[in-house]
């Protein structure tokens, strides 16, 4: 428990990748097995049963310090967290035992859970005088579900990759032989599947060359096809013996945001790999569509059916084990065509390609074009093998927007008012239409911190009003409508946040 305490306490806040991952690999090699294991679930998402409400575990603190009741509040305001003020009062451990993280949720936990309150009370208190701060501080996001992985699945799968020496969606599929979190404190998990023979690298997506301008394609060259981004939300679709699996650019698995695609997959030609995009339908609200279904890692029956999406195949790297990556765009795209065919229903589909003379007066015509596919547009010669094109975008816009709320962020930002939503006006009305610290330096972040906490009008939680003082250009790619925003629309792609010291 000493080494996931230390762990967690490194790289919560912490927004640099590859230093989280070093310090993920350090702890997996400085840990037990068991311990490894156990700490894996919990990054990976596993909570511990809750047994203690806060209020519950706020009472027990005040029984065990004897402070009162306006000293304990008085030091949550300075912490902002409950967990954190109980394992800061309840002072310094008479002892340097500590416990094996999974003695504590295989035995501990569980037995407490079975406890009268007494014993709880007396078991608890025996806990805390026995484990440092920090260990405390674990202990009881345990005990009242408060504990959240402090690292996103994603990197935490890029570590375990690098630690076991295998592709990252090679992790992904042995991972999802395992139903819930909770099974992997009892599993090996990789050990007996560690025959890396077996195990084929990531395939390597292209990256299109971005242009902003249709005349920057090479000249005299007429076979472009043109396919448009309406989503943008580039994706692949694998069917292969361990089952079918929905994978973002960066080999992300997303089988439990769209469980409905990954069914339609399934009838699928086995050993197929499809390149495509899922866009929400109606196409015209795809965007605010595939918003909530992100936002939703396990979605049920209601939002599956009220936020409609579908697959739409691009490209076709493997048909029936048969590679296809050499072959031309043309010949892949007839695979691409057979595969979503093989589809009933409408979830798998296949996005229809043009030739660019079809459309030469929308393509030098950037408002016409980006008014259809705001993300762009992805243009590739008929003749190329896979790995070649262009991606057409419209260049980067600014606004002009004013703070209006702002909200205190998490980790080493914590207390810290860091999160912002910058608005326009409209009519006799200032509206939100972006919310991001995109650029922001840390000194301007704290810069603006001191000034919510000096002007705020309003507080509610975490959040706050403040007057429309400051102000910032906004460098963004497009705007889409959004009937969640009392604006009408939302700024999407922002890339920087730049403040105008206070310019009205």
């Amino acid at each position: 428990m000493k080494n996931f305490a230390k762990l967690s306490g490194e790289i919560e806040g912490n927004k640099n990748t590859p230093v989280i991952i070093d310090a993920i690999l350090h702890w997996l090699r400085s840990s037990p097995k068991q311990d490894a294991l156990a700490g894996v679930s919990l990054l990976l998402g596993y909570k511990p049963t809750k047994l203690l409400t806060p209020e519950k575990l706020k009472e027990l603190a005040l029984i065990y310090t004897g402070y009162p009741d306006y000293l304990f509040e008085e030091s949550q305001a300075i912490t902002g967290d409950l967990t954190e003020t109980v394992s800061l009062i309840t002072g310094n451990s008479d002892s340097d035992a500590s416990f094996s993280l999974h003695d504590l949720l295989n035995n501990i936990l569980p037995a407490l859970k079975q406890a009268a309150p007494e014993i709880i009370q007396e078991k608890l208190f025996r806990l805390w005088r026995s484990l440092p701060s920090d260990e405390r501080m674990l202990l009881n996001r345990f005990l009242t579900g408060k504990f959240r992985s402090p690292a996103d699945e994603h990197t935490v799968v890029k570590a375990l990759a690098e630690y076991y020496r295998i592709p990252v969606r090679q992790v992904y599929i042995l991972l999802s032989s395992h139903h819930t979190e909770k099974d992997l404190l009892s599993a090996d998990l990789f050990t007996p599947a560690l025959n890396r023979e077996n195990f084929t690298d990531e395939f390597p997506l292209f990256a299109p060359e971005i242009i902003t301008d249709i005349n920057e394609l090479p000249s005299g060259d007429n076979s472009w096809l043109l396919c448009g981004f309406g989503s943008g939300l580039r994706v692949l679709l694998e069917s292969n013996d361990d089952g079918v699996f929905l994978w973002a650019e960066d080999w992300r698995l997303m089988n439990s945001h769209f469980p409905e695609i990954v069914s339609a997959g399934y009838d699928l030609p086995p050993f197929t790999l499809l390149e495509g995009e899922l866009t929400g339908f109606p196409e015209k609200e795809s965007a605010s569509i595939l918003e909530k279904r992100i936002n939703k890692r396990k979605p049920d029956t209601k939002t599956i059916s009220e936020y409609r999406v579908r697959f739409l195949a691009r490209d076709c790297l493997i048909y029936n084990t048969a590679g296809l990556m050499n072959l031309p765009l043309s010949e892949r795209l007839t695979y691409a065509h057979n595969a979503a065919l093989s589809s009933p229903g409408d979830l798998i589909g296949f996005a229809e390609r043009k030739p660019l003379a079809d459309i030469k007066d929308s393509a030098t015509n950037p408002g016409s074009l980006f008014a259809s596919f705001p993300y762009g547009v992805l243009l590739q010669n008929s003749g190329s093998i896979y790995g070649g094109g262009f991606l057409l975008r419209p260049g980067p816009r600014i606004i002009k927007a004013v703070l209006v709320y702002a909200q205190q962020g998490t980790g080493r930002f914590t207390g810290i008012y860091s999160e912002y939503s910058w608005g326009i006006r409209q009519g006799e009305e200032t509206v939100v239409i972006a919310r991001s610290n995109e650029g922001l330096t840390e000194d301007e972040i704290l810069r603006i911190d001191q000034f919510v906490k000096e002007k705020r009008t309003e507080k509610f939680g975490p959040a706050a009003a403040v007057p429309p003082e400051i102000w910032a250009d906004i460098t963004y790619e497009r705007k889409e409508v959004s009937k969640r925003h009392k604006a009408g629309v939302v700024l999407r792609g922002i890339s920087k946040v730049a403040l105008m010291n206070n310019e009205k």
